[in-house]
């Protein structure tokens, strides 16, 4: 999965300008390996958790915000929660 700013729920929250209802935050359960870039997944009751390339993260399906750090695009492989959110 690439992060992009249109793939991951929080982001395509960041990009609304409408007055339409959006979800706040993620609620999908996440387990991936980091490929390139970096990335912060911060939960709602405050656990922060930074990913790195080669990492193996999981973000439980409790609500959470995700965003890339860096300018380096972020690349994760998803092997479970992708299927809720990204383009295929």
């Amino acid at each position: 999965v690439r992060h992009d700013n249109t793939t991951h729920p929080i982001q395509r929250r960041r990009l609304q300008t409408s007055a339409s209802p959006v979800e706040l935050y993620c609620h999908v359960e996440h387990v991936g390996m980091v490929v390139s870039g970096c990335a912060t997944a911060a939960m709602a009751h405050g656990e922060v958790i930074e990913m790195h390339p080669g990492d193996v993260f999981y973000v439980p399906p409790s609500a959470h915000d995700s965003w890339v750090i860096g300018d380096e695009p972020y690349v994760s492989l998803h092997f479970l929660g992708a299927a809720s959110y990204a383009k295929k």
